[in-house]
């Protein structure tokens, strides 16, 4: 009960959370009926299609600001690109990069 393995399950959470992200971020662009390839041209290049897959195949974590901005190329709320809290573990913490600052967001459930 090392060091090591708390860091490995809160990864394990960061990634399953990202998962989760990257299927509403598909999920959202489905919707809107637009290809990767459609969302980079429509973007201006801003959001490349390589990095947007990668989002939403949760190999790669998305920052708060891209989020919103990906959210008003949407035009959606940004809470419609997150997971529903449909129970999970009540426990987890998840991390979120805002530019160069981390930003630990806990779930309400867990004792302080």
């Amino acid at each position: 009960m090392g060091k090591g393995e708390a860091v490995s399950e809160d990864e394990a959470v960061a990634s399953g959370y990202a998962q989760k992200v990257g299927e509403r971020l598909r999920a959202v662009r489905k919707q809107k009926r637009l290809s990767l390839q459609a969302v980079e041209a429509e973007s201006g290049f801003e959001f490349k299609a390589s990095v947007l897959g990668a989002y939403e195949r949760g190999e790669r974590t998305i920052s708060v600001p891209r989020l919103q901005r990906l959210a008003r190329f949407y035009n959606v709320p940004v809470d419609q690109l997150l997971p529903k809290d449909g129970g999970g573990d009540s426990q987890a913490t998840i991390d979120l990069r805002a530019d160069d600052e981390t930003v630990d967001v806990t779930a309400a459930g867990q004792a302080g």
